[in-house]
C-alpha cells in the first residue's frame, strides 16, 4: 500500500508499505510519471511538485561560507566540564 505525505500545498513524501492507502494506484502512477518527468533547474533554483501535479520553481536558500554560530566549540566543552566539577 502506498501513502502520500502532504505539506501547504506540496507531495513531500511517498511511503511503501503503509498499513494503509491514501491514494489509489492510478493515482500513485501518475504521481510517479510526473516525478520522472521533472525539469533540470536553473542554478540556484529547484522545483517542488505540488498536489495538482504541476512542478512549481523556487530559489534555494543562498549558502554562506560563515561557520554555523549554534556549534560548540572543544573551549565550550571544557568550560562545561570544569562548570560541572570535572578535571580537564
Amino acid at each position: 500500500m502506498v501513502k502520500v505525505f502532504t505539506n501547504d500545498g506540496y507531495i513531500v513524501s511517498i511511503m511503501h508499505g503503509a498499513k494503509e492507502s491514501n491514494i489509489s494506484d492510478a493515482e500513485y502512477q501518475a504521481i510517479m510519471d510526473k516525478v520522472n518527468q521533472k525539469p533540470t533547474p536553473p542554478d540556484g533554483y529547484d522545483y517542488r511538485l505540488t498536489v495538482d501535479l504541476e512542478w512549481e520553481m523556487f530559489e534555494l536558500p543562498k549558502e554562506t561560507d560563515e561557520p554555523e554560530t549554534d556549534e560548540a566549540t572543544e573551549t565550550d566543552y571544557q568550560n562545561e566540564l570544569r562548570r560541572l566539577g570535572v578535571k580537564v
